[in-house]
């Protein structure tokens, strides 16, 4: 971290503040999908699952994004041994903001799909918005790539890769007793969910792993 202390104060960095935001976030993800639940005649477990993790997305990058109102907090939690001397360059606390985003459009991404499939005259409109979503999001991503630290980068590729192996196994399995009769065959939409879940998990075990939790 740089020597650049980034200073909070006032009410846009009080406890109290912090809390209503943190409570209006939750509060904007969880309602309209709760809503959607409750009007589901039958449901679909890929479309619950697929809910399920577009919430913890969402709410994992409001999260992210709220401890960025004061640097100076936010910099003794990640140094607890600098104490005051702890500080946050610009650059860092965008990154971190980026990344908060990058979750939030990753949620958005994925409830989107169930809760316009029963709408096909805003499909292709729908769909179109989708991909600038998608592409908007890619390159946020990007962004977060080249500005996050070592640590962060490690995080990153290790949770890909116990992912990745994991699923590879999994999906040859699943693949083999499908193509033998035993197992009903895995829709794209369902593999995908699957993914998520999967991805996530791993980047929890790795980073609860790598913080020695």
């Amino acid at each position: 971290m740089s020597n650049s202390a980034l200073r909070g104060g006032g009410l846009v960095n009080s406890a109290a503040f912090k809390m209503l935001v943190g409570g209006a976030a939750g509060a904007l993800v969880i309602l309209p999908l709760a809503r959607w639940l409750k009007t589901q005649p039958t449901f679909e477990l890929a479309d619950v699952g697929a809910i399920v993790v577009a919430a913890l997305l969402m709410l994992a990058g409001a999260m992210t994004i709220l401890p960025t109102l004061d640097g100076r907090a936010l910099a003794r939690a990640l140094e607890p041994d600098a104490g005051e001397g702890a500080s946050l360059s610009p650059r860092e606390l965008w990154t971190y903001r980026l990344q908060g985003l990058v979750m939030i459009l990753a949620g958005i991404l994925l409830a989107a799909p169930p809760m316009l499939a029963d709408q096909p005259q805003l499909a292709q409109t729908a769909y179109l918005g989708l991909v600038a979503v998608f592409v908007v999001q890619t390159v946020l991503n990007l962004l977060v790539w080249r500005g996050a630290d070592t640590f962060h980068r490690r995080l990153t590729i290790e949770s890909g890769a116990l992912a990745f192996w994991s699923l590879q196994g999994a999906l040859f399995l699943w693949a083999a007793a499908e193509r033998m009769g035993l197992a009903p065959a895995l829709s794209a939409w369902g593999g995908l969910v699957i993914l998520m879940c999967v991805y996530l998990l791993a980047g929890s075990w790795t980073a609860l792993r790598r913080m020695g939790a």
